[in-house]
């Protein structure tokens, strides 16, 4: 009589430890063979390992075996991070065929260093903007001093500038939708644009040492021309460009109007010359 319970009780104990055994199996067969990964498999069987223990017993082989499964979960999510981190530099550090595209490696930096980025951007297509104005719209000759005035400008001012007013946009009206879309736009042609074209064009005459050189005349005709070009364009930006491109995106548009900006900012500098220049 006493026999059968005894050997029932044997029965779930050995049947509880091959359960127990089972899952930390799978588990060291889940860890990768590399040195780094294998740090994972003490912390993972913990579980496993106690659960084991508790199964031992049949008053807690339920808990157990909870604690086992537990155990070889944390194996699979755990030697599955650290797979996916090794892949990941094994692949760029090999051969040729796992380096990151120029592209990758921006969109890379927007995320580590936005700032500084988005900064350079600005200054790069900025000068190109000023470059493109003396360009076609120039005498024929090269105004460096008035090509480092305004990429400065975009470098300091307008990326970092509009790295801020764009996070501020997306925090203050967030979504896509129409309504949000326009909402953020609103704001941003009527609260940001005509401040920024007179900080802009302020500064730029500033620099050139005509601080209030028909400064109101300028920023009046600049803001006609903004509105004319940045809804339809930042419509776009806002609706359908990810919040981190957003300022690159901006920049491409830029080119416009920034030989517009430099053309403005200088035309009128060129024409006072002129007029003051005694006839010969």
């Amino acid at each position: 009589v006493v026999a059968a319970p005894v050997a029932a009780a044997r029965t779930a104990v050995a049947s509880s430890t091959a359960m127990a055994a089972a899952p930390l199996a799978r588990t060291a067969r889940l860890v990768p063979s590399r040195a780094g990964v294998l740090l994972a498999a003490p912390r993972a069987s913990w579980s496993t390992a106690r659960g084991a223990a508790l199964c031992g017993t049949p008053v807690a082989g339920f808990l157990g075996r909870a604690l086992v499964v537990r155990g070889a979960r944390e194996g699979w999510r755990r030697a599955g991070g650290w797979r996916r981190k090794f892949s990941a530099g094994g692949s760029g550090g090999g051969g040729g065929g796992g380096k990151k595209s120029l592209w990758e490696r921006y969109a890379e930096l927007l995320e580590t260093r936005p700032i500084l980025t988005k900064s350079l951007t600005s200054l790069v297509i900025t000068a190109i903007g000023d470059i493109a104005c003396q360009t076609f719209f120039g005498d024929g000759s090269f105004d460096i001093v008035r090509f480092a005035q305004f990429s400065i400008l975009g470098g300091v001012l307008v990326g970092p500038g509009l790295h801020f007013w764009y996070g501020t946009l997306n925090r203050l009206i967030p979504g896509v939708t129409t309504k949000a879309v326009l909402g953020r736009l609103a704001l941003d042609q009527l609260v940001w644009a005509p401040p920024f074209i007179a900080v802009f064009m302020g500064t730029l005459k500033t620099m050139q040492g005509r601080p209030y050189d028909d400064l109101l005349e300028i920023v009046w005709e600049s803001c006609k021309v903004n509105w004319m070009l940045w809804p339809a364009a930042n419509f776009i930006n806002f609706k359908f460009v990810p919040g981190q491109y957003q300022v690159l995106f901006a920049n491409f548009v830029a080119l416009i109007w920034n030989t517009y900006l430099s053309y403005a900012g200088n035309k009128p500098a060129a024409e006072a010359v002129e007029a003051e220049t005694p006839a010969v």
